[in-house]
């Protein structure tokens, strides 16, 4: 009996740590890129795919499509080269099929990311001072 509640703890040991290095995992870049990158939380992410736009806040005329992303693609994508220097960027993200959720992590270099969650469909714009905040 003594054993099994020794089992029972490490594997509830085990468990616990497995879950923090997965959402640890969910929201961490990789360091090989220090301009604005875009991650899919691959845990909270119920949708099959993301259309993801992009451009600058003040320019509409600048929001193009940006790509799509699909369950098993790489989670984390750098933004286009024209846009790295910028203090802001607006992203709109629609999730298929419609009504599923997504979480998205939006961050410039090694500051802190921020998110973005939503159903369906969002719009937002990120700046570098909401990060370092």
């Amino acid at each position: 009996m003594e054993n099994t509640k020794k089992i029972i703890s490490l594997l509830a040991f085990v468990l616990l740590v497995s879950m923090t290095i997965a959402y640890t995992a969910s929201y961490t870049f990789a360091e090989d890129n220090q301009g604005w990158r875009v991650r899919v939380d691959e845990i909270n992410t119920t949708a099959k795919a993301i259309d993801l736009w992009i451009g600058e806040p003040a320019k509409p005329y600048t929001h193009t499509f940006w790509k799509r992303w699909h369950l098993g693609d790489d989670a984390q994508m750098n933004v286009p080269d024209d846009l790295q220097d910028h203090d802001s960027i607006w992203i709109k993200a629609t999730t298929e099929p419609a009504d599923t959720e997504a979480t998205l992590f939006v961050t410039y270099g090694n500051e802190t990311p921020y998110e973005i969650s939503f159903k369906d469909t969002v719009e937002d714009t990120v700046t570098k001072s909401f990060l370092s905040d």
